[in-house]
């Protein structure tokens, strides 16, 4: 049924990496929608879709959407997610739920998700030589316990974030 590698989603600083969710069968689009949307909303993520492009094909219809939620958690942290749902060969097609002929969809999902911690994103602390050196400070002795928390706490909601989305097409969660 649905394949997917397992890593870890969450990245300060540097190269922030992708996670895939990749499933393959019939499937909810609308309810895949309405999970990831109610998710980020239930934690107050505002939303920018940067992208949603319909190409139709003689295998289907081939669906990309990009979103990039964020939440500023304080003046100095704030939450970005950017999540990519590629769909390849969508078709409608009918079936059987609960005695009741509903329309899902058919198709190849490739998901990808990737969450980083934006600090200073206000620049609070100025660019320059003694701005720099004030954040580091403080970053390093004020702020230290509490910016690992955030950390943690990022993990934490990609990890159910990802469960949704799993749940959601019926793959086995983590």
């Amino acid at each position: 049924m649905g394949k997917e590698q397992k890593k870890d989603v969450f990245v300060i600083g540097g190269k922030p990496g992708w996670t895939p969710i990749k499933y393959s069968g019939i499937y909810d689009l609308r309810a895949l929608m309405n999970s990831i949307n109610s998710y980020l909303n239930s934690r107050r993520y505002y939303v920018i879709q940067r992208e949603h492009t319909e190409k139709v094909t003689a295998a289907g219809r081939d669906i990309k959407i990009e979103i990039e939620p964020f939440r500023d958690v304080s003046d100095y942290v704030r939450f970005s997610i950017n999540i990519i749902i590629s769909i390849l060969r969508n078709i409608d097609v009918v079936v059987e739920e609960n005695g009741k002929r509903v329309k899902r969809q058919e198709g190849d999902v490739d998901i990808l998700v990737k969450a980083k911690i934006s600090k200073n994103y206000k620049s609070t602390f100025p660019s320059t030589k003694g701005g720099e050196l004030f954040r580091k400070t403080y970053e390093k002795y004020i702020t230290k316990k509490k910016l690992e928390g955030y950390e943690d706490k990022l993990k934490a909601e990609i990890r159910e974030l990802m469960n949704k989305i799993k749940e959601t097409l019926h793959i086995i969660r983590d």
